[in-house]
Protein backbone atom coordinates (compact mmCIF):
# COMPACT_ATOMS: atom_id res chain seq x y z
CA UNK A 1 0.00 0.00 0.00
CA UNK A 2 3.12 2.25 0.62
CA UNK A 3 4.03 2.20 -2.62
CA UNK A 4 1.06 4.02 -3.67
CA UNK A 5 1.86 7.37 -1.85
CA UNK A 6 3.25 10.01 -3.68
CA UNK A 7 2.33 8.44 -7.60
CA UNK A 8 1.08 10.64 -9.80
CA UNK A 9 -2.71 10.28 -10.62
CA UNK A 10 -4.28 10.43 -14.11
CA UNK A 11 -7.61 10.38 -16.08
CA UNK A 12 -7.03 10.45 -19.48
CA UNK A 13 -3.65 11.92 -19.35
CA UNK A 14 -4.84 14.71 -17.37
CA UNK A 15 -2.70 14.95 -14.01
CA UNK A 16 -5.45 15.00 -11.23
CA UNK A 17 -2.79 14.84 -7.95
CA UNK A 18 -0.59 13.30 -6.47
CA UNK A 19 -1.69 10.04 -3.75
CA UNK A 20 -0.53 11.78 -0.38
CA UNK A 21 -2.03 8.77 1.73
CA UNK A 22 -4.20 5.82 1.85
CA UNK A 23 -7.18 5.65 4.00
CA UNK A 24 -8.40 2.63 5.53
CA UNK A 25 -12.25 2.47 5.75
CA UNK A 26 -14.10 -0.94 6.69
CA UNK A 27 -15.42 -1.43 3.42
CA UNK A 28 -12.84 0.04 1.23
CA UNK A 29 -9.68 1.74 1.01
CA UNK A 30 -9.62 4.94 -0.49
CA UNK A 31 -6.60 6.96 -1.83
CA UNK A 32 -6.50 10.57 -0.58
CA UNK A 33 -5.33 12.93 -3.57
CA UNK A 34 -3.88 16.34 -3.14
CA UNK A 35 -5.27 18.13 -6.26
CA UNK A 36 -2.95 19.41 -8.98
CA UNK A 37 -2.30 22.93 -8.75
CA UNK A 38 -3.81 23.67 -12.01
CA UNK A 39 -7.25 22.26 -10.93
CA UNK A 40 -7.12 24.15 -7.86
CA UNK A 41 -6.60 27.11 -9.84
CA UNK A 42 -9.87 26.52 -11.69
CA UNK A 43 -11.88 26.35 -8.40
CA UNK A 44 -11.59 22.74 -7.51
CA UNK A 45 -11.29 21.42 -3.79
CA UNK A 46 -7.03 20.71 -2.97
CA UNK A 47 -8.10 17.66 -1.99
CA UNK A 48 -9.93 14.45 -2.54
CA UNK A 49 -10.60 10.76 -2.11
CA UNK A 50 -10.44 8.56 -4.66
CA UNK A 51 -12.74 4.59 -3.81
CA UNK A 52 -9.58 1.96 -4.59
CA UNK A 53 -11.51 -0.56 -6.55
CA UNK A 54 -9.70 -1.58 -9.49
CA UNK A 55 -11.76 -1.95 -12.51
CA UNK A 56 -14.67 0.80 -11.17
CA UNK A 57 -12.44 3.57 -10.77
CA UNK A 58 -8.30 2.21 -10.88
CA UNK A 59 -7.29 1.01 -13.97
CA UNK A 60 -3.48 0.39 -13.58
CA UNK A 61 -1.11 0.74 -11.42
CA UNK A 62 2.62 1.29 -12.11
CA UNK A 63 4.66 1.21 -9.29
CA UNK A 64 8.38 1.96 -10.67
CA UNK A 65 6.71 5.27 -12.85
CA UNK A 66 4.68 6.61 -9.87
CA UNK A 67 1.82 6.52 -12.03
CA UNK A 68 -1.67 5.35 -11.11
CA UNK A 69 -4.05 5.37 -14.28
CA UNK A 70 -7.81 5.67 -13.02
CA UNK A 71 -11.55 6.64 -14.48
CA UNK A 72 -14.61 8.19 -13.21
CA UNK A 73 -12.18 10.44 -10.73
CA UNK A 74 -12.37 13.77 -12.14
CA UNK A 75 -16.41 13.78 -11.33
CA UNK A 76 -15.57 13.23 -8.05
CA UNK A 77 -13.19 15.54 -7.88
CA UNK A 78 -15.72 17.82 -9.25
CA UNK A 79 -18.60 17.27 -6.75
CA UNK A 80 -15.70 17.15 -3.80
Amino acid sequence: WFDLISCNVYENDLLLGKVKEIQRYPLNDYLEVITDEELVKKGLPKIFLIPHIFDKYVLNVNINDKKIEVKDSLVILENS
